[in-house]
Parts: structure tokens; sequence; C-alpha cells
């Protein structure tokens, strides 16, 4: 039985992993230049309030992170066992930022790409519990014991987080 991928946030079904395309980023503002005026400026406020939202995100993870380190509060590392309110307030803090803050607030705790790569198996299935993510099974609905399948489902969280 193939496990069905969603979004970690939306839970939306995952067809493919996102992948940012200059050439069609660049075929759709040719598309859109030459349609009335009014879409160009509609599309370009649209980007530009991306950008804002993404900005003041990255600002209030830093503001959060400074505070964090004065108040000499710890950060939560994806090694250890989180508690239900550790879980809670990783799923928040998803919640609360977006683009590349996302990625940086899961940075915070450890749970990155490099790590994914270098974990073991225990580690990897602590990690899905820690973060919410359900482990993989294998074609008899039992939890996998391979440790390439755990890294992916990881991966694409992680990649997913972006988006």
């Amino acid at each position: 039985m193939k496990e069905i991928k969603s979004c970690p946030i939306c839970k939306t079904k995952i067809t493919s992993k996102p992948t940012r395309n200059i050439i069609i980023d660049n075929v759709v503002e040719v598309i859109v230049k030459q349609l009335p005026e009014i879409y160009y400026q509609e599309r370009n406020l649209r980007i530009e309030k991306q950008k804002k939202l993404e900005e003041e995100s990255l600002k209030k993870l830093t503001t959060l992170v400074e505070t964090a380190k004065k108040g000499k509060q710890q950060f939560l590392d994806i090694q250890k066992i989180w508690t239900s309110k550790n879980r809670e307030t990783f799923q928040k803090g998803l919640l609360r930022f977006i683009g590349k803050a996302r990625v940086q607030y899961c940075e915070l705790t450890g749970f990155t790409l490099n790590w994914i790569k270098k974990a073991n198996y225990k580690q990897l299935i602590k990690a899905c519990q820690n973060i919410g993510v359900s482990v993989p099974q294998n074609s008899q609905g039992k939890q996998t014991q391979n440790s390439d399948d755990v890294k992916e489902k990881l991966e694409t969280f992680l990649e997913n987080l972006l988006f």
C-alpha cells in the first residue's frame, strides 16, 4: 500500500515535489505584461505583498530568537523526546511563520536536510513523532523499518515548508 503524501500544514495531497521554475515565472511575466495594465499591477502588488510578508515573518522570528536568548530559554531539540506541549509549540510556530522563516524555525531545533541525511532510524522515528508526521507504512500496513522511506517523508516535509 503506497502512502499518500500531504502538506504538513494544510494536509492537501502532494502529487510532486515543489520546484520553482524561472522559465515559467518569465513566461507568466510576459503574458501578464500583455494583459491590461491593471492585471500587471495587481500581480506586482501580490508579489510585493508576499515579499513583505516573508520579510516580516523573518523579522518576527529574529525578534523571538533574540528574546529567547536573552531570557536564556532553551530551544526545542529534534533529537530529544518532545512533550505534547512541545509538539504544540512547534506546530504553532510553523503556522506563525512563512517561507524561509519556517525553514529557519526548523533549523533552530536542529531539524535540517543535513540532519535527516545523517540521522539513524531511531532518530528519524523520534523526529516524526516530535513534529507530528506519521511514520511511513510498509506494504503490510505496519511502520516501515526502512530509514530511506522515513528520510524521504521528512525531506518532503521540510521542502514543502517554503510553499
